[in-house]
Parts: C-alpha cells; sequence; structure tokens
C-alpha cells in the first residue's frame, strides 16, 4: 500500500479503519480531515512533480480519502431524505412501478438504503398495460406498499386496450391481472389519497372492503361494463367507494348506459364530473380522453343515468363537469323537467362539452364565476375514426337562458364560448350582452366546419368595438379585461376560385378581418368613462387571424398579470395600427361576407316557462377606417343596436369617423 513520508503517525490508525469502514456515515474528526486532507496534498504534488500517473491502488486512496472527508457525511438521513425528493427525475411519478430504476439507489450503499427507506418516494404507485411489466408488475407492487410504511398513496390503474394493442380484453382479465396485488392495494385503503381506475375488470368491485376510504379526496372511474352486457343492465358499483367522507372530486365515465347511479351518503364532493363515452368528432379522436369504442350507433350514450347523482349533490357541488356526444331530448322525460330550473346554490364552476350543453338551460347558479361551452363542431374526418353523432341540442341558445335567467349569473367572471356548426349570431350577441360583468372571454371555432356562414365572424368584431358616438357599443362588455377570438380556419387563409370548397361565390382574403380586429383593440386600448361607469381597457388578447405571423399589441391572457393599469403598446403595435387606420385601399370594399341588415329572432324561455322573444337586429354597413381628411371614401358602419327582453332599445348612429376612443374622457 502506498504511504507518504509527512502522514501524521497520530491519525494512522483513524485514517486507515475509517478506510477499512467505507459504509460508515459518521463523521470525522476534525483531526482526522486534517490529515485526510494533508496526505491528498502530498498526493497530488508528488504526482505532479514526477509527471506520472498514480497507480490502481493509488487511485483507490484518493477515492477513499474523498469519501471520508465528503461534505455529506454532515448530513442526517432525513435531510438527505429531502434532497432526494427534490432531486426526483420529473419522469419519476408517472412512471410505472417496476419499469425504472431509481438512479439515487445506486450511487453507494448508504444512499440506496435511505433511498429505500424514505416513504414519501414510493406513495406513487402505477399500472397500465403499455407501461408495467407484464410478469412482475404484481411483485414490484407488493414493494411499494411495503417500502411507502404509512405515508398516503396514490393509485394509478389503466387497463384500457390501446388501438393497436395485440391482445383482447380476455387476456386482460385472465393473464395480466393479478387479484392478489389487488387484494394488497385494497388491505391498503384507509392509506388512499387519490385513485385512477381505468377498465378495471368490474370483478374486482364485487366485494365490500373491511377497512375504509378515509382519507381517499380524489376518485378517477373508468367504469368498464361486464362483456356482454346489454345497455341499462348493469349497475356501477359506487358503493365500493361509500366509506369515503373526504372526497373531493370524483370523475365517473362510462361507454355503456348503466342503471341510474347512487350517490353514497358519506359523499360530499365538491366537484363531480360525468363523461357518458368520449367527446364527439375530431376532437373525440385526437383528445382521445376516454378510448372507447368509436363507432357511432344506436343507441347513442346518455347522460340520463348520471342526472340522479348529479341532483342528489347539487347542494354542495362546486365545480360540475358534463360530456356527453349526442343526447336526445326525449330520453330526458320523466328524469327532469326542462321547462323548469334546478338551483344549485354553491356552484362555481361550470363545464359542458358537446350535446351535454342541453341541460344548462335546466340550471340556475347564483354564484357562478366560470363557464365552458364547448361543442364540437367538426363534420369533416376520417370516417372509421371520428364519432359522428347527430346534434340535437343548441348550445348558444341554452347557455342563453342560463345567462338571462332571474337570479342567475350576475357573478360570472369567465366565459367560454365554443359553438357547433349552425348557432345563431343573434343568440351570441345575446349571451355577451347578458354578462357585463365578464372579465375573461373566449369564442373559440376554430374546429367547426361552416365557412362562410359561421358564428364568429365580421358582425362580432364589430360589435365589439367600442365606438365614441354609440352608447350601445360602451355597454357590451365594459369590464371586458382578457379576450381570445379563434376563428374558422378557412377565414384565416386566403382562398382563391380554384380552392373554394365550400359555398361561396366569390374569393376570400382576411385582410379585412384582420384590419377590424386591430381597430377593435384600438378601440379597447385605455381605460374609459361612460353613463357613471368604467370602462375597462383590454390587457390580454389572442387570435389564430395574425396576418404573417405579426404579434398582437397584448399578452396573451395566460400571461394576464394582475396590475390593473393598460398594458403600454410597443413602437411597433404602433405603426402596425397607424397602417390599419390609414390603408389606402378599402379593406371592406373586397370581403366577400354579405353584411346586410339582418333580424335575428330566437325564443327563450324564462325562469317560470314564459316565453319571452328577444329580438337582435344587426344593422350593419361597412366602414373604412380612412383619415377624415378624405371623407368621400368612407362607407359609414351603424353599431349593432338590440332589443332586449327587459326593454332595452337602441336606434342606430351614423358617424363619419374611424373608432375614437380618446375622445371620451380616459384615464391611463
Amino acid at each position: 500500500m502506498y504511504r507518504t513520508q509527512a502522514r501524521p503517525n497520530n491519525n494512522d490508525r483513524t485514517v486507515w479503519t475509517l478506510l477499512r469502514k467505507h459504509r460508515d456515515a459518521s463523521e470525522p474528526t476534525e483531526d482526522t480531515k486534517t490529515a485526510v486532507n494533508f496526505m491528498l496534498r502530498d498526493l497530488y504534488e508528488q504526482a505532479r512533480i514526477r509527471h506520472v500517473q498514480l497507480s490502481p491502488d493509488q487511485r483507490y486512496f484518493v477515492r477513499a480519502c474523498h469519501a471520508v472527508s465528503a461534505p455529506w457525511r454532515r448530513l442526517s438521513a432525513d435531510v438527505l431524505a429531502d434532497i432526494f425528493l427534490l432531486a426526483l427525475p420529473d419522469e419519476w411519478h408517472d412512471h410505472c412501478a417496476g419499469s425504472v430504476i431509481l438512479p439515487l439507489t445506486q450511487v453507494c450503499h448508504i444512499w440506496r438504503e435511505i433511498a429505500l427507506g424514505t416513504p414519501r418516494l414510493w406513495t406513487s404507485i402505477k399500472v397500465s398495460l403499455v407501461g408495467s411489466p407484464r410478469r412482475r408488475w404484481a411483485e414490484a407492487v407488493t414493494a411499494y406498499i411495503a417500502r411507502s410504511a404509512d405515508a398516503l398513496l396514490r393509485i394509478h390503474i389503466n387497463l384500457a386496450l390501446p388501438r393497436d394493442f395485440p391482445f383482447q380484453e380476455a387476456w386482460v382479465s385472465s393473464v395480466f391481472w393479478r387479484r392478489e396485488a389487488w387484494a394488497q392495494l385494497c388491505e391498503q385503503a384507509y392509506r388512499w389519497e387519490s385513485a385512477h381506475l381505468e377498465a378495471v375488470p368490474a370483478f374486482a368491485f364485487s366485494e365490500a372492503l373491511a377497512a375504509p376510504f378515509a382519507r381517499l379526496t380524489t376518485l378517477t372511474w373508468f367504469y368498464a361494463a361486464p362483456p356482454g352486457w346489454p345497455s341499462g343492465s348493469y349497475t356501477i358499483p359506487t358503493i365500493f367507494f361509500e366509506r369515503a367522507p373526504c372526497l373531493q372530486s370524483v370523475t365517473l365515465c362510462y361507454n355503456i348506459e348503466p342503471k341510474p347511479l347512487v350517490l353514497p351518503r358519506a359523499w360530499r364532493m365538491s366537484r363531480l364530473c360525468v363523461w357518458a363515452g368520449p367527446r364527439r368528432g375530431e376532437t373525440g379522436y385526437f383528445e382521445n380522453f376516454y378510448n372507447g369504442p368509436l363507432a357511432a350507433v344506436a343507441p347513442w350514450r346518455t347522460l340520463v343515468p348520471a342526472l340522479s347523482i348529479v341532483c342528489a349533490a347539487r347542494h354542495w357541488l362546486r365545480n360540475l363537469e358534463l360530456c356527453v356526444g349526442s343526447l336526445h331530448p326525449g330520453t330526458l322525460q320523466g328524469t327532469i323537467d326542462m321547462s323548469t330550473a334546478t338551483e344549485f346554490p354553491m356552484l362555481k364552476r361550470l363545464v359542458l362539452y358537446d350535446d351535454a350543453c342541453q341541460l344548462a338551460s335546466w340550471i340556475v347558479a347564483p354564484r357562478l364565476r366560470e363557464v365552458k361551452v364547448d361543442a364540437d363542431g367538426s363534420i369533416d374526418g376520417p370516417a372509421s375514426l371520428v364519432r359522428h353523432d347527430p346534434f340535437w341540442g343548441h348550445p348558444l341558445l341554452s347557455v342563453t337562458r342560463l345567462l338571462t335567467r332571474p337570479g342567475g349569473c350576475a357573478r360570472l367572471r369567465s366565459l367560454y364560448l365554443s359553438p357547433q356548426t349552425g348557432e345563431n349570431v343573434g343568440t351570441l350577441l345575446t349571451c355577451l350582452e347578458s354578462v357585463p360583468m365578464l372579465e375573461q372571454l373566449v369564442l373559440d371555432t376554430s374546429e367547426n366546419d361552416d365557412f362562410p356562414t359561421g358564428v364568429l365572424r365580421f358582425e362580432i368584431v364589430l360589435a365589439l368595438t367600442r365606438r365614441a358616438d354609440n352608447s350601445h357599443s360602451l355597454a357590451l362588455l365594459p369590464s371586458l379585461v382578457a379576450l381570445t377570438l379563434n376563428f374558422d380556419v378557412c377565414m384565416t387563409m386566403d382562398m382563391r376560385e380554384d380552392d373554394m370548397v365550400h359555398d361561396a361565390d366569390e374569393p376570400y382574403s382576411p385582410v379585412p378581418l384582420y384590419n377590424a380586429v386591430w381597430l377593435m383593440l384600438g378601440s379597447r386600448r385605455l381605460k374609459q368613462y361612460h353613463a357613471g361607469r368604467t370602462l375597462h381597457a383590454l390587457r390580454a388578447f389572442s387570435s389564430n387571424i395574425n396576418r404573417d405571423l405579426s404579434s398582437w399589441p397584448l399578452p396573451t391572457p395566460d400571461q394576464l398579470s394582475s396590475a390593473t393599469r393598460a398594458v403600454e403598446w410597443s413602437s411597433k403595435a404602433e405603426k402596425e395600427l397607424s397602417r390599419v387606420l390609414s390603408e389606402e385601399e378599402d379593406p371592406y370594399e373586397e370581403t366577400s361576407l354579405d353584411i346586410e341588415e339582418t333580424e335575428y329572432c330566437t325564443k327563450i324561455t324564462d325562469y317560470f316557462g314564459r316565453r319571452m322573444s328577444i329580438t337582435v337586429v344587426i344593422l350593419v354597413t361597412v366602414f373604412a377606417s380612412v383619415p377624415s381628411s378624405s371623407p368621400s371614401r368612407l362607407e359609414e358602419a351603424t353599431p349593432i343596436a338590440s332589443e332586449r327582453c327587459a326593454g332595452y332599445t337602441a336606434s342606430p348612429t351614423r358617424t363619419s369617423s374611424p373608432p375614437a376612443p380618446t375622445t371620451i374622457s380616459s384615464a391611463a
């Protein structure tokens, strides 16, 4: 063994004792560390002088000396465990049990013992057909249960068959599934914190558990009906989780219609999500939220079995999400009375997908602050992959009933509307006029196939443009600070005659619409005051109609800050607005959109079942935003006038100047 000439003799015995006990985690004394550092300096000095490589024995000696004096020896096991939790790989909590080796366990014996003895490292137990080792996933689950000690567990089991999976459902339930592993997990039910169960065999829930789900807060359950059972002949066993008093979020999904769901007495969840099969159209295929059978054949999936649990939990629900691709109104008869409303006194967030939007007219929610209505309007797509469910509902009309119903939506702050094909522009305007306190708005028709007659078009942009001499334009959405406009994809592209695939007589250019959006942004640039109330400035905006990929003058809504002052425009944005205002060619003379006097009439049922007629008259003539020095080239624009059910009327006002928000008393 290599020895240095000047090594202190007093520490020889201590140093070599520590080197022999390289697994000892104790911290060396100051004298020992001084001796070790002295030996290291001596070794490096000799190597530098002799210009020779250290021998293997010398390299081992250097490594051993570094190990003895390493700073991590001063840290306790608890501190190292906290460091391990912060140093975990990003994908660690998403890996399937038994498929990944934790790198921290491969460093040294001490680190391995600390990592295996840290329960919080092993609390995520995930099993899937694709990622789990098929023959030994049960052993890995057993090891994770033992290592997690008494820590709370997050269970994720996904046995849904991927599209190209080589085995059938019978193989999953008879070969892949391990009853003993499931039994061990159920024995630890009192430690479950969250559970995501997807296509777990139905027989796994046939026996009641001895231990309650005392700490379970989140349940996501994609229930797989027993093979061969017809629609409406089986029950989703919610009683399996009946002893879950701390449950806060419940997500239930099914593909085959079950019997009416039963709400366990102990459940007091604040969030309820029910999906009756996947989304329809292209959205259902590409999002792949629930990978169930995609064949669009009758009988259509329905939300009727879930309405019993929705009604039973309505008194304490704060977040409600419902989805069904196609919901025939006739199936609701005998279940709920659509002519009367049902109050959800605590509801603050409502999300409705596809034909579930019909249920909006059935809800009264005085504390509602956020509404999202997303009805897929796609028609085209691969016939074998896209669900072409029939459209029974009228989302905008249902939302209008929700927003205009007495006693509801006075606190609404956020609205997301993605209407389906064939919706009414007048109904959309009624929705917007019904929410004067709205702060965030998203209008999205990018997935619809209804060019050039889509509901989000030129008239809506003109309606959102504030004009100094028209009170109706100033009264529309006075509190709006964040706006997103996503048009039909065809409205964002130049369409020549040989490119036209829709019913349009002339070529189309997005330039007029692009310029109109800039004028709208300019009109909502500053905070203003009108009729004794504040008109807030727009502070966030996004759209898919960017011309030449130019950026908008405002940040996107997801970057909206808490500051209330108006956003300063960049010099590039000022230049672009000036270009739009001084356009030599009249951009509106070349547009192919027919903008003329049109009357839209919708029938709305009020809270008491009476029929009310809301007539929205749109009187729009195209205007050109050019300097006032060229009045002969102006085409005047009449802002939108609407007759509301409360006697709201206005006559059109003609103007000969572009929107000029600075003519009103404004504040920066």
